[in-house]
Formats: structure tokens, C-alpha cells, sequence
């Protein structure tokens, strides 16, 4: 088995809790169980807002590399912003808060600059993917 670094995968809290199902919850669940199949070191660490977020990914040490979900890095753009400059940080985007009616500035501006500042982004999907392109917030090689 090739040694790999780990993987710290911040998450929504409840994001196991059966009487919580999202889509994004079970996306998050399958894919850290993928992960773990293949090999991967996931640290999950879950979270409930921006301090609690930030708190998750101050400590986090050089070796790894930073997952987080898509809901939590709008919560935290500060703190994904600095964790990229100094990690490998991946953003799962489930969804596109701009393409929503009733998104507020201030919910769109914190997703754009989390999205910008990660280093690769996982679309859950084909129309996330292109939206994200198609908004300007993530190349297509990203």
C-alpha cells in the first residue's frame, strides 16, 4: 500500500446522524468512505459554524491535505483562504449559492472567495460543475 498524507475532511456536524439525511451528508459519507477503501488516512473533523471551522483547521499540520465541504467553507472563507495558503485545501461543492434566487451578497461573496482560493473543487455533479465554470469561480481544469 503506497503511504499517503492525510486527508482531513471538515464536514458539517451531524453529518453521520441518520436523522439528518441530506445529499450532502450522504455524498460526504460516500465519498470518505471511497477514500478510506482506497487507502486514505480521513480525518473528519465536523463542525457547526465559522468558529468552530476555524478552530478545525488551524492546527491542522503540513503533512495533509484539507477537504471541505462546500456549505462549511462559505461558512469560514477567511479560514479557508488562509489554510490554502499554507495546505493543499479541495473544496465539495454540492451546489452553487449565486445560481439560487434569494442568495444574499454576503452568502455568494463568501462562497466565490472560499471556491477561489482552493487549489482544486469536486462538482457533485455536471450542472454544479458547469455553473461554477460558467460564473467565472472555477476554471474548468480545476
Amino acid at each position: 500500500m503506497i503511504a499517503r498524507r492525510p486527508l482531513c475532511f471538515v464536514v458539517p456536524e451531524g453529518v453521520d446522524d441518520p436523522a439528518r439525511v441530506s445529499g450532502g451528508n450522504l455524498y460526504d459519507r460516500r465519498l470518505r468512505e471511497g477514500l478510506l477503501a482506497r487507502g486514505w488516512d480521513v480525518r473528519m473533523l465536523p463542525v457547526t459554524d465559522r468558529e468552530t471551522t476555524e478552530a478545525a483547521l488551524a492546527p491542522i499540520g503540513a503533512d495533509a491535505i484539507v477537504l471541505v465541504d462546500g456549505l462549511v467553507a462559505g461558512w469560514a472563507p477567511d479560514a479557508v483562504e488562509r489554510t490554502a495558503a499554507r495546505l493543499p485545501v479541495v473544496i465539495v461543492a454540492h451546489m452553487v449559492s449565486a445560481a439560487f434566487p434569494g442568495s444574499g451578497p454576503d452568502i455568494v461573496d463568501a462562497e466565490n472567495r472560499a471556491l477561489r482560493s482552493a487549489g482544486k473543487v469536486i462538482a457533485t455533479s455536471d450542472w454544479t460543475a458547469g455553473e461554477l465554470v460558467r460564473l467565472g469561480l472555477v476554471s474548468g481544469d480545476r
